[in-house]
């Protein structure tokens, strides 16, 4: 019984120091389990806080830039408004200057519609009047003539006493021509003129007269859009001088503000492995300094460089001094050389100024000679300009001959004309002859029966109406070819100079 007890009694123990140790295995197990978690949210705590200090440090820097945006805003806005009217006001002048020049477009286009108008109604005259007509000059001066009008419609007095005054000044600049007119008009049409032409003469002219309204008017409103036109042209160089000057200002203005914007301070987070400052305190531990203000943050591969250009320093030091000797050296050369060639040119310039006693008595410049010797370029030029004297003078003596042989043909075309001119007074004397042969017929015949008397008479004024046109045409040839001989100079007889020289006789 002692001995199955005990077996129970140990058996009981182990059970228990088993239990024990399952239950030391479990509370270790969930205490590193604890312990894991309690790292991880360590972990991610000091991971949130970091990310909390950037948010908060760039939060400064955000808040900063925006001060300084709200301090420079207002100056933004005031350069973006007149930048902006500026092109609303470049718009709106070249709206108004592309009018414009519609509108003179427009009135030049009136203009020579009155042009044409004005010739259609020149044409008209010389078909009413006729270009053999005799009363052709009296009837243009009537035509041409300007006289004192109303106006047709009653406008304002202003616009009454601007056209007054107009004529006013167009009555005192032509005042005599006004006196003969006026006089022409009291007289009524020249005499032996058809009154149903004068009178259509005189319509004609009052048509002529609305005419020169019509384009006064029209050329007064072209000089003033020319003159709007030139306004707005310096309008939108100005405006172009403010727009250039605006955009200047706003590049300078974001320009500035970029630079304050950049001396923003920035705050960045460096890991602990990116610091390698460690300093010895008072024991034998590297720690990092408790102030980082005298310390400067590179990188690591900029150290290695630094340390690296340490080395290339040295060496480009003694290379250096080694050239400096070198150079110093040759410098000492050098200047021996240079002493030696100053006494070389003494003894050349002693045995020069020997020389030139001997042979001239005196110093002679060979600088001077030199430049006053004509050299290549100036013989060069000299020979260009004696071939073009050459040139001109051969071509002076062609245009010579020429003059020359112009001259003998005009001498031989005035001896024809003066022959033609002799024929056209002997055709005058034929033709007063003719004339008085004729009237004296006409007085002696005498014949009962007037109707053939009559047809006869009508028959040859017909014909001496055509052989008088005929006859005024041919004169009116010469006489043009007689004025343009008169322009290039000499002297020849006129039909009245040989009427006289008859008479004479």
């Amino acid at each position: 019984a002692g001995g199955f007890g005990k077996a129970v009694y140990e058996e009981a123990q182990a059970r228990l120091w088993h239990d024990r140790s399952q239950l030391g295995e479990h509370i270790k197990q969930v205490i590193d389990t604890f312990n894991e978690a309690v790292a991880s949210i360590q972990k991610e705590k000091a991971k949130l806080e970091s990310d909390l200090k950037n948010a908060d440090l760039k939060l400064l820097v955000l808040y900063e830039e925006l001060l300084t945006l709200n301090e420079l805003e207002e100056k933004d806005d005031a350069l973006l408004r007149k930048a902006k009217k500026c092109r609303e006001d470049k718009t709106g002048v070249m709206h108004q200057i592309k009018e414009c020049q519609d509108q003179l477009g427009d009135k030049k286009a009136e203009i020579e519609q009155w042009h044409s108008e004005e010739q259609n109604l020149q044409s008209e005259f010389m078909e009413l009047v006729g270009e053999n007509s005799p009363y052709l000059g009296a009837l243009l001066k009537i035509y041409k003539k300007k006289v004192k009008r109303t106006k047709r419609k009653k406008g304002d007095e202003e616009d009454l006493d601007e056209d007054e005054d107009e004529e006013e000044e167009e009555s005192d600049m032509d005042e005599d021509e006004d006196d003969d007119d006026d006089m022409d008009d009291d007289a009524g049409p020249p005499p032996g003129c058809d009154v149903q032409s004068f009178e259509s003469v005189i319509d004609l002219r009052e048509k002529r007269l609305d005419m020169e309204d019509a384009l006064q008017e029209i050329q007064r409103a072209v000089e003033e859009l020319k003159k709007t036109h030139k306004k707005l042209l310096d309008d939108e160089k100005r405006i172009d001088k403010e727009q250039k000057q605006t955009d200047s200002e706003i590049q300078q203005f974001q320009t500035d503000k970029q630079r304050k914007l950049n001396q923003v301070e920035i705050v960045f987070a460096l890991r602990l492995s990116q610091v390698q400052c460690l300093a010895q305190d008072g024991s034998s531990l590297e720690r990092l300094p408790a102030e980082l203000d005298s310390h400067v943050v590179f990188t690591i591969e900029g150290q290695q460089h630094l340390m690296s250009r340490i080395t290339e320093l040295h060496t480009e030091i003694r290379e250096v001094k080694a050239s400096h000797k070198q150079l110093q050296r040759d410098f000492k050369v050098r200047k021996k050389e240079k002493t030696q060639a100053a006494l070389h040119i003494e003894d050349l310039n002693a045995r020069f100024q020997d020389i030139q006693m001997l042979k001239f008595g005196q110093t002679v410049d060979l600088d001077l000679i030199e430049r006053s010797a004509p050299d290549k370029y100036v013989q060069e030029l000299r020979a260009k300009v004696s071939e073009a004297e050459t040139d001109h003078r051969k071509k002076l003596s062609e245009w010579e001959k020429r003059i020359e042989k112009q001259k003998k043909e005009l001498a031989k075309v005035t001896c024809d004309n003066t022959s033609l001119m002799e024929q056209i007074v002997s055709m005058g004397y034929s033709q007063m002859q003719l004339d008085a042969a004729l009237n004296a017929r006409i007085a002696n015949v005498t014949v009962n029966d007037n109707e053939p008397l009559i047809e006869l008479r009508e028959i040859e004024r017909e014909r001496m109406k055509d052989w008088l046109a005929v006859q005024s045409k041919e004169i009116a040839t010469l006489q043009a070819e007689i004025n343009l001989f008169r322009k290039k100079g000499g002297h020849i007889y006129t039909t009245v100079t040989a009427n006289r020289a008859v008479q004479g006789r």
